[in-house]
C-alpha cells in the first residue's frame, strides 16, 4: 500500500493536533484520522466509488457555509465493519467524521487550507487506486 503525504493540522474544534494520512492500493484506499491528545485514531478501507463520492462531498462543502452531505454508507474493505463518512460545513470549516460500527468514530474539522490539501490527496490516491485496478485488470 503506498503511504501519501500526511496532512498536519490544528483541529478546528478542539485544537488538537490533527493527522490526516492517506494510504492507497489496487481498488482500495484507506484513510486515517488522529487526535494526538486523545491517542484516538480511526482507520476506514473504502473502494474507489466511496473515495469518489467522500471527494464529491469535500468539494461540495468548501463552496458553502453551513451544509451536511449525504451519508457515504459501505464496509469497511478490510474488516467487512459497516462504516460511514459524513462531511459537513459549518462556520469556514468543513467536518469529516469517520465511523466504524465496531471500531470507534471520530471527526476532524478541517481548516479551508487543509480541506483542500486532504482532498487533493484523495484525488491522488483515487487516480492510484483506479490505475492500479486498471493496470491489474489487464494483466
Amino acid at each position: 500500500m503506498r503511504n501519501l503525504e500526511p496532512i498536519s493540522f490544528s483541529d478546528g474544534d478542539s485544537g488538537e493536533e490533527a493527522t490526516a494520512v492517506l494510504y492507497a492500493e489496487s481498488g482500495r484506499v484507506a484513510i486515517r484520522f488522529s487526535l494526538k491528545e486523545d491517542e484516538r485514531d480511526v482507520v476506514v478501507t473504502v473502494a474507489p466509488r466511496e473515495c469518489r463520492a467522500l471527494l464529491m462531498a469535500l468539494l461540495d462543502a468548501q463552496s458553502t457555509e453551513r451544509k451536511t452531505t449525504k451519508p457515504i454508507e459501505f464496509l469497511d474493505a478490510d474488516s467487512g465493519d459497516e462504516a460511514i463518512v459524513i462531511v459537513r460545513a459549518v462556520e469556514g470549516l468543513v467536518g469529516v467524521g469517520l465511523s466504524l460500527k465496531n471500531d470507534g468514530d471520530i471527526q476532524l474539522a478541517f481548516p479551508p487550507a487543509e480541506v483542500r490539501a486532504f482532498a487533493q490527496t484523495l484525488a491522488d490516491a483515487l487516480l492510484i487506486a483506479e490505475v492500479t485496478t486498471n493496470t491489474d485488470s489487464r494483466s
